[in-house]
């Protein structure tokens, strides 16, 4: 506010600042650890302090912008900035993991979400061993990204490895019995066979990059990618080409006959395909406009299915032939994913409210 000449910007590449009301500029790099910043800012109550907000963490000048040090840990994806003129507390938001703030010049953040609805949840799966637990990945959350499972209210994270910061899951049982896990992301297939704490490539993954991952109702994982559609094995160590498929596949979705049997529907060079799992059919068709949300019902799982959606702030879904509803945490909610437990439960994951759980 003292001099409207000097102005400062923050762009994906590095923090300029401007002297003459933007004529000329001077680029900072010096000390950056990410050079893509989402906002930048002064601080009012401390002569030479500045602070810029990157994907890759707070960063802090302490001399004017000459030079810069990451001040948070590299993961914390910053995305906006505030100082209080007042009493010189800076308000750090986040992407996933909600707001911070700091009373000494950002060198240490507190936690200030309490009461902010915030999570991404980007699947939810139930697990075949326990049909009153579920699987979630938890998407975008930092340090809190990774696999958690819910049962009932009881929700804790099991994942212990560096995972992707959103990723697709599927969990069948293997052939000892036990609970075996896959996530799929645009980096690869990873299986987990100790209940979601350790993950490992698969001895032979699938060729081409991942985009899409279907669990129930095959029998074991079906992974799509640009290199094709394949097959988990049923001991979980490798995946193998479906026969028939296309090459490229370029989206997927899960539908359902008339008779509420399956059907994954592949698009590739202008063909629409469709798999029944005995046979591949092939037309030129576009993609339906929109899908639905598809799990396989635990109360008749030879072919029983729900489709979820929002209505008027009414959640939607069929279940056995049925048409059930139940009113909507809020409306407007970003559904991401679905999965039904016994005894009437519905998990509902979003894309920015975190899980809800319905009990009846």
């Amino acid at each position: 506010a003292a001099d409207s000449k000097d102005v400062w910007v923050s762009t994906c590449g590095w923090v300029y600042r401007s002297r003459d009301g933007g004529d000329r500029w001077t680029r900072f790099t010096t000390g950056f650890t990410n050079r893509r910043s989402h906002a930048v800012r002064r601080d009012p109550t401390r002569p030479g302090f500045v602070y810029a907000a990157t994907v890759g963490g707070l960063h802090r000048s302490t001399d004017g912008g000459q030079t810069w040090a990451r001040v948070s840990r590299e993961s914390l994806v910053v995305t906006a900035l505030d100082v209080d003129a007042r009493t010189g507390r800076l308000y750090v938001g986040s992407e996933g993991e909600g707001v911070f703030f700091s009373d000494d010049g950002g060198q240490t953040l507190s936690r200030g979400s309490a009461g902010l609805a915030e999570g991404r949840v980007s699947d939810v799966v139930a697990d075949p061993g326990n049909p009153s637990r579920v699987f979630f990945f938890r998407a975008y959350a930092g340090e809190e990204s990774g696999v958690w499972e819910a049962e009932g209210r009881q929700v804790r994270r099991v994942s212990l490895d560096t995972l992707p910061a959103s990723a697709a899951l599927a969990a069948f049982r293997g052939q000892d019995g036990r609970t075996l896990l896959v996530l799929s992301s645009a980096s690869g297939v990873r299986v987990s066979r100790d209940g979601g704490e350790r993950w490992a490539a698969p001895e032979v993954p699938p060729a081409g990059t991942p985009f899409a991952l279907f669990g129930a109702p095959f029998q074991t994982p079906i992974a799509v990618t640009t290199g094709g559609v394949f097959r988990l094995s049923a001991d979980g160590r490798g995946f193998a080409p479906l026969p028939g498929a296309p090459a490229a596949p370029e989206s997927a979705e899960l539908l359902v006959d008339p008779k509420g049997a399956p059907l994954l529907e592949i698009r590739s060079g202008g063909m629409l395909y469709r798999w029944s799992q005995d046979r591949w059919t092939a037309r030129r068709q576009s993609l339906l406009k929109r899908g639905v949300f598809m799990e396989e019902a635990p109360s008749s799982p030879a072919g029983a299915w729900f489709t979820l959606q929002e209505i008027a702030g009414t959640l939607v879904w069929e279940d056995g032939g049925r048409r059930l509803s139940v009113t909507s945490p809020r409306t407007g909610l970003a559904l991401a994913s679905a999965a039904a437990t016994p005894a009437g439960r519905l998990y509902v994951g979003t894309t920015g409210d975190g899980l809800f759980l319905f009990e009846p």
